[in-house]
């Protein structure tokens, strides 16, 4: 527990705060706002724009001032917050930008929603719905992305919240539909389920972390799960969570921060994808968005849910991590996003299953922001224009949010949010864990379904498993017994393993932008030259033969004999070829060869009675060349040497 002395200094301080942020308020008596600063790369820039959302504009601030009220009781503070709305509801519904919990117009229903759970005023639980009803297509559709921040991840909670208040039939519709974006999107990997691998996220696979990776997304589905009683939800959740322990690093006992920027994309072999060249500067991240801080929220919150050890494990290795951050103190942001304060949401929550640390440890994180505020009026001096950035997340509210978080431990916090409980009757039929195996195995085995359930009645319905490795085992044992099954299950086997290994759209971009500037070198090169050099399959690039029933569901011509699998930005893209490139790629995806070399081999084992006379060999050579012209020049082959 807190001392009487460290709980006067935190509430000292948090009244500081509150001052600061009142003394740069605008507005008239009834209504009142924050100009948000305009961050710029070099840090020249002191724009200022009204900003509406959660992050670093006034519903986030409105928010602050709620959960001092929850606290202290002042009417004041209520009024402060309503003051605020108003302004928010008369200038914040112009057509917004972005339909997202914290970075977007969801924020403000969020906002709403806090407001009448604290006053029981109909009228903002009312406007709430009404924004909801009117932008529910956005809602749904506009986000690309799928985390918590910025993606449908966190529309989905909001949605849950406003619909445990209003029980309104659209706002569920709205869900639904939600949900089936989760199941439509998902992919598999090695390990787990991901989302969130297109081209909107620059980072090395999908992100790890609770604000854009996959704690954030586990963090709802467990919460829109357990309140609706869903174990298919909660099985998503943890399948989530799952793909994330592949990139945990034990030696820092931290997750790696996956995002991808100018620096790492710019090392020299950055192309390769080797992960272990990017390790060095992905290790120590940690914070409440990136990295071990954050993702201890989703573990927290899966083991209260589930019971399982393995949870509260992962919040011991969060804990010690969190500690040593702490006590390294080397960084100067305080910011409840990026900087020590983030580490409070959860240190604060894991108390109770930890007696390795007390809440002194914490207290020191605020007496230290105001140590560094009164030195240089800014909470994180990275950023020049901090100094009058009063936002929740990125400036001064969120210290003082965090110094509400040690004053009361238990609060339902903007950092991790919860669904209230459910009444016993609320439920949501049709994402059982049955129908999310069976899901998930369909979509990649889709053949190997259509023969099993042609041959054994309604197969999917018996499909269930931990994963789908699991899956595939049991469906292993019937391979022998079905003809034409054991070709599809081998071809969808091999598919699936391609996608469970494909690393998303920037991985693949990198790769073909490097292809395309070797490809322009040796192209230029004289055939004499290019006949010399070594080449081999490239990495992302590999075969399966065609037999008779995978070339009829290929709907492939009867000369075509293997088909090329190729690993790209959208995807992986099929393309079946012939019996003269079969031997160019058969050979090419055991060695490298040489254009010469390997027209010699080819030309000696396959071609020696039809290929004789100096003009035939000569011919036949260029046309090995051409080929390998060609698939340079597509990234299917690539040269020895690379650096």
């Amino acid at each position: 527990m807190l001392t009487e002395k460290e709980k006067r200094r935190l509430t000292g301080h948090l009244h500081q705060i509150k001052t600061d942020i009142l003394s740069l308020a605008k507005g008239e008596e009834e209504e009142i706002y924050w100009e948000t600063p305009v961050y710029s790369k070099d840090g020249s820039q002191t724009a200022t724009e009204l900003a509406f959302n959660i992050f670093n504009g006034n519903s986030g601030i409105a928010l602050f001032f709620l959960e001092l009220y929850n606290c202290e009781g002042n009417k004041e503070d209520l009024e402060t917050a309503g003051k605020i709305i108003r302004f928010i509801l008369r200038s914040g519904e112009q057509k917004q930008k972005y339909f997202c919990f914290y970075t977007g117009f969801t924020g403000i229903i969020y906002t709403l929603v806090k407001y009448y759970e604290a006053t029981g005023e109909k009228d903002h639980l009312t406007k709430a719905l009404h924004l909801t009803l009117n932008c529910a297509k956005d809602i749904v559709e506009q986000p690309v992305k799928a985390d918590l921040l910025s993606g449908y991840a966190g529309n989905l909670f909001v949605m849950t919240l406003l619909y445990h208040y209003s029980e309104n039939n659209t706002v569920l519709d709205i869900i639904r539909q939600l949900i089936d974006r989760f199941i439509t999107e998902l992919r598999i990997s090695e390990t787990g389920l991901k989302w969130d691998y297109s081209r909107a996220k620059s980072s090395y696979d999908s992100m790890t972390g609770f604000s854009h990776g996959a704690s954030g997304i586990a963090y709802v589905l467990l919460q829109v799960g357990n309140y609706f009683k869903s174990d298919g939800l909660i099985y998503l959740a943890e399948q989530a969570l799952a793909y994330e322990m592949q990139y945990f690093h034990p030696e820092s006992g931290n997750w790696l921060d996956l995002r991808m920027g100018p620096h790492r994309l710019s090392l020299e072999k950055a192309y390769r994808w080797d992960l272990e060249q990017f390790i060095p500067t992905m290790r120590n991240v940690n914070s409440w968005a990136h990295g071990a801080s954050g993702i201890g929220i989703s573990r927290l919150y899966a083991y209260e849910i589930t019971g399982k050890s393995i949870y509260l494990d992962h919040c011991k290795t969060v804990m010690k991590s969190s500690l040593k951050h702490l006590r390294q103190n080397d960084r100067p942001d305080y910011t409840l996003c990026s900087g020590y304060t983030g580490h409070i949401p959860f240190l604060s929550r894991y108390r109770k299953h930890s007696e390795a640390y007390d809440l002194s440890n914490l207290v020191a994180i605020t007496d230290n922001a105001k140590k560094q505020y009164a030195r240089y009026q800014s909470y994180n001096t990275y950023v020049s224009t901090n100094r009058e950035d009063c936002g929740l997340l990125s400036g001064k509210a969120g210290v003082g949010y965090g110094i509400l978080h040690l004053l009361n431990p238990d609060m339902d916090s903007i950092c991790m949010p919860r669904l209230p409980k459910s009444a016993e009757h609320t439920t949501l039929e049709g994402y059982s864990r049955t129908y999310m195996s069976s899901y998930i195995f369909r979509k990649y085995y889709p053949e190997t379904i259509r023969i099993l359930n042609t041959v054994s009645g309604e197969f999917t319905e018996s499909i269930e498993g931990e994963d789908i490795s699991v899956i595939e085992q049991q469906v292993k044992q019937y391979v022998h017994t079905v003809p034409a099954l054991e070709e599809i299950f081998n071809y969808e086997y091999g598919l699936t393993a391609l996608w469970k290994s494909h690393k998303g759209y920037l991985c693949y971009h990198m790769k073909r932008k490097h292809h395309q500037l070797r490809a322009e070198i040796l192209c230029n090169l004289s055939p004499v030259a290019l006949l010399k050099i070594p080449f081999i399959l490239s990495g992302h690039v590999h075969t399966h033969p065609l037999g008779q029933e995978l070339k009829g569901i290929m709907h492939a011509d009867p000369g075509h004999q293997t088909l090329i699998l190729v690993s790209n930005e959208n995807g992986i893209s099929r393309m079946p070829i012939g019996k003269f490139h079969t031997l160019l790629v058969s050979y090419l995806s055991e060695q490298y060869y040489s254009p010469d070399h390997l027209s010699d081999i080819i030309l000696l084992r396959h071609f020696s009675h039809e290929v004789k006379t100096p003009d035939e060999i000569l011919k036949f050579k260029g046309m090995v060349l051409k080929q390998f012209i060609e698939m340079i020049k597509t990234g299917i082959v690539e040269e020895k040497n690379l650096e």
